[in-house]
């Protein structure tokens, strides 16, 4: 969040005074307190977006810098950029696994069907229950 100083949060509660008592006062006070008052929003406004932006740059910037790093490191390996996407790839693949995947007790392992019934068969299984 935006830190204000001292400056910004006396400067808006003189604003929002002036503007209130420019309205109160009636006539083409209050057309111009309006104008002030409109004006010192649209400043405000216009300084949030800025300062959102400038935020959103930052983050990117940040985001950028630490993916050059981590292909940095990996270019100190000795590994490619293209052996690493494979291997990327291939841990993000699920793991085939044996039995009913379908079931709520399977383990989803290439190693073991379920902790109820290890060894199977599946569909014989009197503990299945659909996930």
């Amino acid at each position: 969040m935006k830190k204000f100083d001292c400056f910004t949060v006396l400067s808006a509660i003189a604003i929002t005074e002036n503007t209130i008592l420019m309205i109160a006062q009636g006539g083409w006070f209050t057309f111009a307190g309006l104008i002030f008052g409109g004006i010192f929003a649209l400043v405000a406004y216009w300084d949030w977006k800025r300062y959102q932006i400038i935020k959103s740059d930052s983050q990117t910037r940040n985001d950028i810098q630490a993916m050059s790093e981590a292909f940095r490191l990996i270019g100190r390996t000795g590994i490619t950029i293209d052996e690493f996407s494979a291997a990327l790839n291939s841990a993000c693949q699920e793991p085939h696994s044996i039995g009913d995947v379908g079931c709520k007790w399977n383990a989803r392992s290439p190693h073991l069907r379920c902790a109820i019934n290890p060894d199977g068969p599946c569909h014989k299984c009197k503990d299945h229950e659909e996930a």
